[in-house]
């Protein structure tokens, strides 16, 4: 009998770091002191929603440009 399957994808090595980056900066930013603070007259809540909502996909793009190199052709 072999080793038991796991039942997740797996997943490249690269990837697995972008998705713990910005599970960390979701974590970060949902603190409940960024929810009162101001910056430039917005609470600093939504200013790091607006950034998240640019780095994730950037982070993504730039892990698909200069990730790994997949050996499969299809």
């Amino acid at each position: 009998m072999g080793a038991p399957k796991s039942g997740f994808f797996p997943i490249k090595r690269g990837e697995a770091i972008v998705l713990s980056v910005l599970i960390v900066l979701a974590a970060i930013f949902f603190l409940p002191s960024f929810r009162t603070s101001y910056w430039g007259g917005m609470v600093a809540f939504g200013w790091l929603m607006g950034l998240y909502m640019f780095f994730a996909p950037a982070l993504q793009l730039i892990n698909l440009v200069f990730g790994e190199k997949s050996h499969h052709t299809t």
